[in-house]
């Protein structure tokens, strides 16, 4: 059954909202997948901070150029399902990807990461840029780093007199036994 004009602006619609709150998007085929598997990959993305839309190629397109995005149209071809990443990119992706990776079914075609159209192994290299927290973690290390190395320094004196009375200590013991 084909799509009434007022459902396809609503799609597009929906996906021009959608692309423009995205930091990237990751372009696959999805032929061969059933309901329960796409419903089940569709599950796993949200738990990781990304949406799965299936949409035809030029309503992507289309959504695409509305959204102030050039298409990636050499992505777009076949049927396609669009995964919008949010804050979150390595995450998602590394879902799509070991869902891709159980399920032979499920071709990842390539991707966006700011404007710049990336194939299969760009999309890897993204599942594996550090999460936000570990970008977090790695930052409060390099804060923290300073005031632990002072710490030491300050403790140095009080340890290296603390050796010299236990070795002091150690000696009169000797030369008394």
């Amino acid at each position: 059954m084909p799509l009434s004009r007022a459902r396809k602006k609503e799609i597009v619609a929906t996906m021009v909202e959608h692309l423009s709150s995205s930091t990237a998007v990751v372009v696959s085929d999805y032929r061969g997948l059933d309901v329960h598997e796409l419903q089940t990959l569709r599950t796993q993305l949200r738990e990781s901070g990304a949406t799965m839309h299936v949409i035809k190629n030029t309503l992507a397109t289309l959504a695409f150029n509305q959204a102030g995005i050039e298409p990636p149209t050499a992505l777009l071809s076949g049927p396609t399902a669009i995964t919008v990443l949010g804050e979150e990119v390595s995450k998602p992706t590394k879902a799509l990807l070991d869902f891709a990776e159980d399920h032979d079914d499920l071709e990842v075609r390539g991707g966006m990461l700011e404007g710049k159209v990336l194939d299969e192994s760009g999309v890897l290299m993204m599942s594996k840029l550090p999460t936000k927290e570990e970008v977090l973690t790695q930052i409060v290390g390099v804060i923290a780093a300073p005031s632990r190395q002072l710490v030491s320094v300050l403790n140095a004196p009080l340890r290296d007199l603390v050796g010299v009375i236990n070795a002091y200590a150690n000696k009169a013991e000797d030369e008394a036994a």
